[in-house]
């Protein structure tokens, strides 16, 4: 990179000068000289950059970005001072060798308008030690632990409580759509940690209830005919009785034959033809009497 800044000074140096120059090879010192004639340049340690972002940090794809937010911006009518950016960042504490290091994250949020919000270190640790800290450290500074060093929901939403809520607080500028929007969320994120708790010791105690059915109902039913339900407590009513009912007992073993009881026939007695013929014989002398009569009368 050094070579390439003194290849195009000499080359607009040449522009100007019509005679050619020679290119010397560079010292390693003149980084150095060249640090110290511009010292508003500082040097960083670079970092491998994906292949997405390269391809798509265009100056057209920036520019549209810029666009659509100066857009947002006046229809919503943002206030510079409303719009906060938060990151973390890490720090790498004692060797450089890999997998060595232990890591100290920060916090970090500062608005549109420049101002900066005090940051939150969170410790690779149970609990915060106060020799960890300078003497000199600012008191608005909060500090916090975890088992790794990095960042959490849980460290978010401490950050939220103890930095974000407490910086708008103490501003006693009028209400904003973004103070609006915090308070609204650190509201739901209490009230659904709430709920979280109560729903879990109620599904606790419904499951506690059916292990506790399901054991007594075992190897019995509950049997419910020509009876019209009208509510649940008629049900557990029922039910209750059906569980108190004890339950018969069997008898062990194979059930035994049941001995087969010796029927006597009945035999019918027949009657002599002699009857059934004097019948016919009386009928038709009654028939012939009656006939008789009405031919006389």
């Amino acid at each position: 990179m050094a070579d390439e800044i003194r290849l195009r000074r000499v080359q607009v140096a040449s522009s100007r000068i019509p005679t050619s120059t020679e290119i010397l090879p560079i010292g390693h010192e003149w980084i150095y000289r060249f640090q110290k004639r511009h010292p508003e340049l500082k040097t960083c340690y670079s970092r491998q950059l994906e292949s997405n972002r390269a391809k798509e940090a265009t100056p057209e794809n920036i520019r549209a970005w810029f666009d659509a937010f100066r857009t947002r911006l006046i229809e919503r009518k943002y206030e510079l001072d409303d719009m906060y950016n938060m990151d973390e960042t890490g720090f790498g504490v004692g060797t450089t060798q890999t997998g060595k290091q232990e890591w100290i994250t920060a916090f970090e949020c500062v608005n549109a308008a420049g101002k900066a919000l005090s940051p939150m270190v969170i410790f690779k640790a149970q609990n915060t030690n106060s020799a960890w800290i300078p003497k000199d450290t600012p008191q608005s500074w909060q500090f916090s632990t975890s088992t790794n060093g990095w960042t959490s929901n849980s460290h978010g939403l401490e950050w939220l409580k103890r930095t974000f809520n407490k910086a708008l607080a103490d501003n006693d500028s009028l209400a904003s759509p973004t103070r609006r929007y915090a308070k609204r969320m650190t509201r739901l994120v209490e009230s659904q940690n709430a709920e979280i708790a109560l729903l879990r010791k109620q599904l606790a105690d419904a499951q506690e209830v059916i292990e506790t059915r399901k054991k007594r109902t075992k190897g019995k039913r509950v049997k419910l005919q020509g009876q019209f339900v009208f509510s649940s407590e008629e049900v557990l009513k029922m039910v209750r009785e059906a569980e108190e009912k004890p339950k018969e007992k069997k008898p062990r073993g194979r059930p035994r034959k049941r001995p087969i009881e010796e029927l006597e026939e009945e035999t019918e007695e027949e009657e002599p033809d002699s009857n059934s013929s004097d019948l016919e014989l009386e009928l038709d002398e009654c028939v012939a009497r009656r006939t008789r009569s009405h031919r006389e009368n």
